[in-house]
């Protein structure tokens, strides 16, 4: 339920008292990356003085979703199938936390291949998800802000410049920084899926 706050506001004749509207809801936001596809249940609060999330609970399942696609270019039954249990079990989690929205983000596995756009749209068809697809450059800039979220990353990431990067299952995302700010994104396709795929398909590392 909105609940207002009531903000003084000065004004060259007076001071005026200008209501402030405070919004808090309990969302999903659900990760469908090329290894693992994770879950995060929050509460989050929209006042003037900004956003705030309070985690609820975290859940992470290995789906590989990125399986087979650096070679055929396409998402493959059984590792969709894999995907497909962990939103079942997410979607489930969701209701009996009481989220009121849930968003799920796909990343490398899903923009490289060719039925990934089907495969969003089956996903928001079945799960009532919204969905949203990240670009290369998008996925690095939102892990510099999710890692900066953080009060003492944060003020680490203002002291200086610094380099983050994020292995994922099929890509890398490198950002650098210069206090606290981002300088430059990239994003390259490798990653732990598809490297696997690519030079260890039978399993063996030596």
């Amino acid at each position: 339920m909105p609940v207002t706050a009531r903000v003084a506001t000065k004004t060259k004749a007076d001071v005026t008292v200008t209501p402030v509207v405070r919004r808090s809801a309990r969302i999903a936001a659900i990760d469908i990356g090329s290894n693992t596809t994770r879950l995060m249940i929050a509460d989050v609060t929209v006042d003037a003085s900004g956003t705030r999330h309070t985690p609820i609970i975290r859940e992470s399942r290995i789906t590989r979703l990125a399986e087979g696609v650096d070679a055929r270019g396409m998402l493959l039954p059984v590792p969709v199938t894999r995907t497909r249990n962990a939103l079942t079990e997410f979607r489930a989690i969701a209701r009996e936390h009481g989220a009121v929205y849930a968003l799920a983000t796909a990343t490398s596995a899903v923009r490289d291949s060719d039925n990934g756009e089907a495969f969003l749209g089956e996903i928001e068809y079945t799960f009532g998800f919204d969905t949203e697809l990240l670009a290369g450059r998008d996925e690095a800039a939102w892990t510099w802000r999710g890692v900066t979220s953080d009060p003492e990353l944060a003020s680490e990431a203002a002291r200086g410049s610094g380099l983050l990067v994020d292995i994922g299952g099929g890509s890398t995302e490198v950002v650098l920084g210069e206090r606290g700010r981002e300088l430059a994104v990239r994003s390259f396709k490798l990653g732990a899926v598809r490297l696997t795929d690519r030079f260890f398909a039978d399993g063996s590392c030596t």
